[in-house]
């Protein structure tokens, strides 16, 4: 019963550090997806139709 014990926390332990290996695998893949089309939606941010005003650093008058 203790060996049936230590067994099932060692295996427990194994698949905590195999599900946490996996998340970060999980986290990474999604961080390097949302780069990916964040590149490619850039060039239609930068060309909406509503761009804020700039001021002038200068005089803090709008351009």
């Amino acid at each position: 019963a203790i060996l049936l014990g230590l067994g099932m926390m060692a295996a427990s332990v194994a698949a905590g550090a195999l599900m946490t290996i996996g998340t970060i695998g999980l986290v990474n893949a999604c961080v390097w997806y949302a780069r990916l089309h964040y590149r490619l939606l850039k060039p239609a941010l930068e060309t909406a139709p509503y761009q804020p005003q700039s001021q002038n650093p200068v005089s803090g008058a709008s351009a």
